[in-house]
């Protein structure tokens, strides 16, 4: 009974933790650690994910960062504390998406659909749900054209 409540209040110490460094967007962006950052930034948990190509998505890989990567305590903290997940095929259909409705499309612009193109086909991390990225194709045309 004692080991159930002391589980239940540090569930909700966690949960309450999680909340508020996802609010105040108390991570450090993996682009402060660069030599050329001219200040740090701060972002939250949903402009995350663990692992995933670097340059191309909304969401940062914390994993790019040797300071997160290699320690264990902090390694966890992201993952199951915080849930912050390797990136799926859902987010590269989402940058796809988010490409799209660019109002002045950058140079490097049909690489980058190209390279998430790829990623839908060959990521091992996560199996792409097929019936549901052809229904946003063909239903939101969210592909880059």
């Amino acid at each position: 009974m004692v080991r159930s409540r002391y589980h239940q209040e540090t569930r909700a110490l966690l949960t309450i933790c999680s909340e508020q460094i996802d609010t105040c967007e108390l991570i450090l962006d993996p682009c402060s650690f660069q030599e050329t950052a001219s200040r740090p930034i701060w972002i939250d948990i949903e402009s995350c994910a663990w692992r995933g190509p670097v340059d191309l998505l909304l969401k940062k890989p914390l994993a790019e960062v040797s300071e997160y990567r290699d320690n264990t305590k902090l390694s966890k903290f992201f993952r199951e504390i915080l849930g912050i997940q390797d990136t799926t095929w859902g987010d590269y259909l989402e940058m796809v998406s988010s490409l799209r409705t660019l109002t002045r499309a950058p140079p490097d612009l049909s690489e980058k659909a190209l390279r998430l193109y790829g990623l839908l086909l060959s990521d091992g991390r996560s199996t792409p749900d097929w019936t549901q990225i052809r229904y946003v194709v063909i239903f939101h045309g969210r592909f880059y054209r």
